[in-house]
């Protein structure tokens, strides 16, 4: 009977997680090796003491209704708090307890709590990256729209709701983009987009018309990407887009202003003016407006070079 007394007391002594008893009343009766070490305070301090006297005050009231509660007979799962240290640090700890019974009667709780100081500073620093990474999420001038594998809406940010046209995220989420918001003369190149970012894992500004809340269509420059998990397995897509209706609808005046026509694509114009300075000025603003050109001249390369640069 000794020997198992002497081995229970050196596993309580020696086990990583801190054993504490209280009596009824909330005074502490025993605090393991592990408890004196990592508050600073001796058994001999802790007999002294009530719970309350090193429990995080924010606390208070949630220790107070657990004890009761731990005293009545009712079962409780784990529950975070805070204590303090001998040199006022603070320990956050994951404290279960448990009702200690005398001929029916219940005399004080025996706890098990477990550092959990390390664990809750990741989980803080990971909130705070994360409500960094959203208050850029919603900061970009850029819409921003995820999707899942069944390519329907998971999450948007302000830039997207806006952009669109729409009040609120939740007009949609879970909604898939070909229904109703592709304009239905780019639904085939916007499957070919999908097909293309799934095969090399990222598409990158391509032109899309899509439609707005109140039905008006919008020019628009599109990125997306494959999103994967830790194992690099698949979990959705990302798209960045921005609006360009404004910069197509200017590009387009340009063009009609150079030539006094409307300019279309795989057409070839002859520009001639009585000033061979005018040519390769009109010749200029062609190319800056996205248009392939060829010079035929007598004069020479190097000359002209420097003039054309756009």
């Amino acid at each position: 009977m000794l020997n198992i007394e002497k081995n229970y007391k050196l596993l309580i002594e020696n086990i990583k997680d801190g054993i504490f008893i209280v009596d009824k009343t909330g005074y502490f009766m025993y605090v393991n090796k592990i408890i004196e070490d990592r508050s600073g305070f001796s058994l001999e301090e802790f007999k002294k003491m009530h719970f309350l006297d090193v429990v995080h005050p924010k606390h208070h009231k949630l220790v107070k209704d657990n004890f009761e509660k731990v005293k009545s007979g009712e079962a409780l799962p784990p529950y975070e708090l805070e204590y303090r240290r001998r040199d006022g640090s603070l320990v956050f700890v994951e404290v279960n307890t448990k009702p200690i019974y005398r001929d029916g009667e219940v005399i004080g709780l025996l706890g098990v709590s477990r550092d959990i100081t390390e664990r809750k500073m990741i989980e803080d620093n990971l909130k705070k990256s994360e409500e960094k990474l959203r208050i850029i999420y919603n900061s970009v001038v850029d819409g921003i729209c995820v999707l899942d594998l069944e390519i329907n809406i998971l999450d948007v940010n302000e830039s997207c709701i806006k952009i669109l046209g729409y009040e609120s995220k939740e007009e949609l989420l879970g909604r898939n983009p070909f229904d109703f918001l592709i304009s239905k003369k780019h639904l085939r190149k916007a499957s070919k987009i999908l097909k293309e970012m799934i095969g090399r894992g990222e598409v990158g500004r391509v032109e899309l018309d899509l439609i707005r809340k109140d039905g008006n269509v919008i020019n628009t420059e599109l990125s997306a990407s494959v999103l994967r998990d830790s194992s690099g397995n698949e979990t959705g897509y990302a798209c960045v887009f921005r609006d360009i209706t404004e910069r197509k609808k200017v590009e387009e005046d340009i063009r009609k202003k150079i030539m006094k026509y409307r300019l279309e694509e795989g057409r070839v114009y002859l520009v001639k003016e009585y000033n061979s300075e005018i040519s390769i000025e009109a010749f200029r603003d062609l190319l800056s407006v996205g248009y392939d050109g060829v010079i035929i001249s007598r004069t020479p390369e190097s000359e002209l070079q420097d003039r054309i640069k756009t």
